[in-house]
């Protein structure tokens, strides 16, 4: 400690100021790879980037991310956190997902938080979720849902409807 004191008389160096906020009405923010067409589409009312920390606030956020196989996953919220590339997204106040799964089934996530992981393709929350996976739906109190791996690991309490398959039942 005593070596790395400054001397007597010796100027410390000035914290600096934090710079504000970029503020933009009506805004699209878009992270499009030129050599790779998918990629995320952000719009919003209102858009404010804090160039420190490269984070951009969005109120009443719509997010459209584009996987290489051409699947759209749609994701809106009153309000989204997202980093500077937004590959990284967190949805707050009625948060909705809605994609389909590689295998082409239907999915929809509703929660307060939802937490999105856009390149690759995991949502997480520790807040009370509801599931739709094609015509099943599940209540749960948190969930980490990994699209690629086509896994969905639930928290407790948990409370699901899986309706009969077709094939085989009636006949």
């Amino acid at each position: 400690l005593v070596q790395r004191a400054p001397a007597v008389g010796e100027r410390l160096a000035q914290p600096v100021a934090p710079r504000a906020p970029r503020v933009e009405s009506v805004a699209v923010l878009e992270a499009l790879p030129r050599d790779d067409p998918p990629g995320v589409r952000v719009e919003g009312r209102e858009m404010r980037h804090f160039p420190d920390t490269d984070r951009i606030e969005i109120d009443d956020a719509t997010i459209r991310a584009f996987a290489p196989d051409g699947r759209v996953t749609h994701a809106m919220a009153r309000q989204a956190i997202a980093n500077g590339d937004a590959t990284e997204v967190q949805l707050l106040g009625g948060a909705r997902v809605r994609s389909i799964t590689p295998a082409g089934v239907p999915v929809e996530l509703d929660s307060e938080f939802l937490h999105a992981f856009i390149d690759t393709e995991r949502i997480r929350t520790h807040l009370p979720v509801q599931v739709r996976h094609g015509s099943s739906m599940i209540r749960a109190g948190g969930l980490d849902f990994d699209n690629l791996a086509q896994r969905l690991d639930l928290l407790g309490p948990m409370r699901g409807t899986f309706p009969p398959r077709a094939s085989g039942l009636a006949k």
